[in-house]
């Protein structure tokens, strides 16, 4: 792919939604999609469009977070902060050119998220070592903790269930427990968007996707091994073995619980229900994720659906005769 970034008139349209992706980074309620506009740019207007915005995007939100560093007050391990705030959007715009790219030799989608998210561990955790040895840093970092624990307390009523010590404790082993699964989450929650927006072809191409969607064989073991290893780790003490299987136990169930999703629309189709019964089922999933308890049922089963397609046949695939 050739690029001609200079004096080109088609780069304003490009730079002006990598500008917008950072406003987007820069918001804390709309941070989180912050790559569906690079994703809806690049259904609609291809690859370069979409390198340019990225680069455009990149750029703006390294600049805005090395203003807002100037502004502080100097402190031992800067340098390391200034260094994870420019590297984390970098990981992501890379994960979304990974499953974007067509070059030949990168695997299917499941492979390319996987791959991702390896990039993301291996760039994102050297640098938070590196950020947390230095005290200055540690010490803002404790700050902003407990900014959000003392917001806590307050709408509680001023009464505190945990100390700030536990509180911390908590929310640093829960980061790095989860961290790789919510960049997955994150990434390819805005890809998918931002297809569906930008392409009412891919619209419809997604919906007929997650009714074949199906992890690959191979990720089974690797997927079982990790879910033993998080109840393991509930009653051992794995040391960061610990956070490498949570990430993978996490990201299995992301897989799985697509893969489960996908069987249940199967069923809905195979079974001709009427949009109404359709609706009622999956209001009644969205209350039981918000009712204690309950949601880990929906949580951990429909994972299990999706696993128990290893050993029970949904009729799913074509070629496949009909009960």
């Amino acid at each position: 792919m050739q690029l001609r970034l200079g004096g080109n008139k088609n780069n304003i349209g490009p730079v002006l939604t990598g500008l917008l992706s950072a406003l987007f980074y820069q918001l804390g309620f709309v941070l989180f999609l912050f790559l569906v506009p690079l994703q809806v740019l690049f259904e609609r207007k291809g690859e370069q469009p979409f390198f340019v915005a990225s680069i455009s995007a990149w750029a703006a939100i390294a600049l805005i977070r090395m203003f807002e560093l100037r502004r502080m007050e100097a402190l031992a391990g800067l340098g390391a902060l200034a260094a994870i705030d420019i590297a984390v959007p970098a990981v992501f715009l890379f994960g979304l050119w990974v499953m974007n790219s067509r070059h030949p030799q990168l695997p299917s989608t499941i492979y390319r998220l996987l791959i991702a998210g390896l990039v993301s561990i291996v760039v994102l955790v050297p640098g938070a070592v590196a950020l947390l040895s230095h005290e200055g840093a540690r010490s803002l970092m404790t700050d902003q903790f407990r900014m959000v624990y003392n917001s806590i307390v307050s709408a509680g009523g001023g009464v505190a269930v945990i100390t700030f010590d536990e509180f911390l404790v908590m929310s640093g082993s829960l980061l790095a427990s989860s961290f790789a699964f919510m960049y997955l989450v994150v990434l390819s929650s805005n890809w998918l968007l931002g297809k569906v927006i930008g392409s009412s072809a891919e619209r419809a191409l997604a919906l007929r996707a997650l009714g074949g969607f199906q992890v690959p064989l191979q990720l089974t073991w690797p997927a079982l091994i990790s879910w033993a290893g998080m109840l393991f780790s509930l009653v051992l003490p794995l040391g960061p073995f610990r956070f490498v299987f949570w990430n993978a136990g996490l990201t299995a169930l992301l897989l799985y619980g697509v893969q489960g999703i996908a069987i249940i629309r199967h069923e809905f189709e195979r079974r001709n229900l009427s949009r109404g019964a359709r609706t009622l089922f999956v209001g009644a999933m969205v209350l039981g994720l918000m009712i204690p308890g309950l949601n880990i049922l929906v949580l951990i089963g429909v994972p299990l659906l999706g696993i128990s397609e290893l050993w029970i046949n949904y009729y799913r695939f074509e070629g496949v005769e009909q009960p």
